[in-house]
């Protein structure tokens, strides 16, 4: 539709040149006619009309040729008009519809009536009545169709939510504008895809994840979102020439093409699957990858949602670590231990080979603990680890049950080289460990099992190797047994053992003795020590070092000395109540109820609830559990003297105390330790630290009481050294409350 042929015109300037010559003709034919005298004009004339004719009837078939072709030519213009997306009108510059398709009218919905008509006024009429912006767009298209040179491409907003685009260009013929063309498309879906591209391209950037679409038949990458292009390093641009093979580590291309059949087929809709990723730095991370087919677009196309797990799979191992590894020595823990023992079991059994198991546990370990802190324990068993690996072979087994407590497998061995195995982890204990600049030495006692002479399971040869421990440790510690039948009766003593001391204050089998405390100068009694003692119903009356270490190491020890604690005041109570003059009431606290958070709260109830006098109530804790945790036993302390309690350090020397700490703890009392008294003039160390602490307690204004006199000579050096209290059997041995009473003298009145 240029405008530059117009078949009408054509067709009607033909019609008017054959209708001269047909009057040309006439006249002359007119002409011969009246010249009949004139024969040789009359031949002449004869001929030129013949040739005329000729000329004509020439003339006639080539404009019938003419016609035949624009016709057909109208036929393909017709043809193209009707088949375009386009809406197309033409109008001449009088403002008549020349031509139309059908689109155009079905764009507009336009009656028959009307475009028949051919007036392009109310043909815009009609079509202002479907837009949004009615006036605007009238004015619009009549400024265009008197401007013979304006071209135009602009958007219009249908009332029904359609969006066409105009496109109007004007019609000249030989220079000259003879109308104008005006096209109307259909953009709708356009800009709705558009749009649904763009907020899919927002969308995609804006996700953390990486999205790839690559071409389901080359395989190649289409798109890739920014999350991609930075994890990977490469642009845009660099990712169009490249395929997944390219940063998929290990992936070849038939492999790939397994991988997505079930894709191309339909079986499955989506692929999950973890894999490694390379980067353009040749560096490498995992994924997890989501793979779908999208079959919209020709061809279709692959998407894949790659989500980074470094993050994950990192805390994955991390928890995989953590369930089966001690976070303080890198050993295997009880769990991953026992399951690698039962794997070598298996194995030993189809070789028909022997396993040998130990059970190790540190001596005298809690000392430390209590001494230096539980971080010094801590580094402490990371050395005994590592000395432990020392002395084994790369496919023994080494774990940490728990506490300070190891286990070891080795798959092969005998007794001989077991035992050899053994000895050899006793000989490397021997060295000092060296913890915060201090050198300590700690030993191990050690018990040994066999499968499948001692058991056939992983838990019976663990229980046996403990209970062959126990025998080592009674045996004088730093040895090793192995286990016998007879040893598991021991084992079950021992537990019957706990299991009633955990019930013993319960069943009412604790029972308390006092030992008097005497002034050294004039005999007279000053207070009482609390000790208790265990009934056990078998093995009689028991004293405390039989039983209290027990009931420390199993916990049991809170609640006996709450019942301790309750059990002296009530006595207390019930000797003032006689009218006799209130004495000091003693009574040992240990550092794990020292530790119990509710434990002031503890004291003060018991106190109230007997009706203790706070003053009369000396609490005795031991030097070394106090120095466990320095800072944390000053807040203790402090509480406890606001609430008007007496405070003694028990066994003082035999820690590591500092006179710094010594005057923070706010403390009345020092207790020289009986080990020292026992070797009055017989050591002379011991006797120069008795006459220290003697000095150091008259300096610091303490109140000093020696434990364990059993001799006149003790007594009498201790009174020249300037002591005032002392306790032990050279006065009164511990006594139950019935024989205690009587060193109180009758009741007042």
């Amino acid at each position: 539709m240029n405008g530059k042929l117009d078949p009408q015109a054509v067709i009607r300037a033909l019609e008017d040149r054959i209708r001269k010559l047909e009057k040309t003709n006439a006249v002359l034919m007119q002409a011969a006619e009246g010249r009949s005298d004139a024969e040789h004009g009359a031949y002449d004339l004869f001929k030129t009309n013949a040739t005329l004719e000729q000329k004509v009837a020439e003339r006639t078939l080539s404009l019938q040729l003419a016609q035949e072709q624009l016709q057909r030519g109208l036929s393909l213009v017709r043809a193209t008009l009707d088949s375009t997306a386009d809406g197309i009108v033409v109008v001449d510059v009088h403002g008549r519809v020349v031509d139309y398709n059908e689109r155009f009218r079905s764009f507009w919905r336009i009656p028959e009536d009307l475009a028949a008509a051919g007036q392009a006024l109310a043909l815009l009429q009609h079509l202002g009545s479907q837009v949004v912006n009615r006036e605007d767009f009238v004015a619009r298209l009549l400024q265009l169709a008197y401007d013979p040179n304006a071209h135009i491409l602009e958007e219009i907003q249908c009332l029904d939510g359609r969006l066409l685009e105009l496109y109007s260009t004007p019609q000249r013929v030989d220079g000259k504008t003879v109308g104008r063309v005006w096209c109307f498309r259909d953009i709708t879906e356009r800009k709705r895809t558009g749009e649904m591209t763009s907020r899919l391209g927002h969308i995609l950037n804006s996700s953390s994840n990486e999205i790839y679409l690559f071409d389901a038949d080359s395989l190649k990458f289409i798109q890739a979102n920014r999350s991609a292009q930075r994890n990977l390093g490469y642009s845009q641009d660099e990712l169009r020439g490249m395929q997944p093979l390219d940063v998929v580590v290990g992936l070849t291309r038939n492999r790939f093409l397994r991988q997505l059949r079930p894709l191309y087929t339909g079986s499955v809709e989506e692929l999950r699957y973890e894999a490694e990723l390379r980067r353009r730095d040749g560096s490498t991370y995992p994924v997890a990858m989501h793979l779908q087919l999208s079959r919209r677009e020709d061809p279709a196309v692959f998407v894949a949602v790659v989500q980074d797990i470094t993050e994950r799979r990192r805390a994955h191992e991390e928890l995989r670590y953590l369930a089966n590894y001690d976070s303080l020595t890198g050993l295997a823990n009880r769990n991953l231990f026992r399951e690698r023992l039962g794997v070598m079991l298996r194995e030993a059994q189809d070789r028909q080979l022997q396993v040998a198991v130990m059970f190790l546990d540190l001596d005298r370990f809690k000392s430390v603990n209590d001494t230096l802190g539980h971080s010094a324990g801590d580094r402490l068993l990371q050395q005994v680890a590592q000395r432990i690996k020392s002395c084994l072979r790369s496919s023994d087994l080494v774990a940490r049950q728990g506490g300070d407590e190891f286990a070891v497998a080795l798959c092969g061995a005998t007794p001989d080289s077991a035992g050899a195995v053994a000895q050899k982890i006793l000989k490397a204990f021997n060295h000092p460990f060296l913890v915060d600049r201090q050198e300590l030495y700690s030993g191990t006692s050690i018990g040994l099992s066999f499968f499948p002479v001692d058991g056939r399971d992983v838990d019976t040869l663990l229980k046996q190797a403990d209970v062959a421990m126990y025998l080592a440790k009674e045996q004088g510690r730093g040895n090793y047994q192995f286990f016998r039948s007879q040893l598991g009766v021991m084992a079950q003593d021992r537990l019957d053992f706990e299991g009633r001391l955990r019930a013993a204050a319960g069943r009412g089998e604790l029972r308390l003795h006092y030992q008097g405390q005497f002034d050294l100068q004039s005999g007279a009694l000053l207070g009482f020590e609390a000790l208790v003692r265990w009934q056990h119903p078998q093995l009689g009356l028991l004293s405390p070092d039989r039983f209290i270490p027990t009931a420390e190491e199993i916990g049991a020890i809170v609640p006996i000395g709450e019942w301790v604690l309750r059990s002296a005041c009530l006595q207390w109570h019930e000797w003032s109540a006689g009218g006799r003059r209130p004495l000091q009431m003693a009574v040992n606290i240990s550092v794990r109820q020292l530790r119990e958070p509710d434990f002031v709260d503890v004291v003060c109830r018991v106190v109230r609830e007997t009706g203790m006098d706070p003053a009369s109530l000396e609490l005795e804790l031991t030097e070394t559990g106090l120095m466990t945790d320095a800072d944390l036993s000053t807040g203790i302390l402090e509480r406890l003297k606001a609430q008007g309690f007496r405070l003694s350090i028990d066994d003082f020397g035999t820690g590591y105390s500092s006179l710094a700490y010594l005057n923070r703890f706010s403390i009345d009392t020092l207790k020289i330790d009986r080990s020292f008294v026992r070797e009055i003039g017989s050591a002379r160390d011991s006797t120069a630290i008795v006459q220290a602490i003697g000095a150091l307690g008259k300096a610091m204004r303490l109140k000093v009481v020696a434990e364990g006199v059993e001799t006149q000579a003790q007594a009498d050096f201790l009174r020249e050294q300037g002591c005032p209290v002392a306790q032990g059997y050279l006065f009164s041995k511990p006594l139950p409350p019935e024989a205690a009473r009587a060193l109180l003298g009758p009741a007042a009145g």
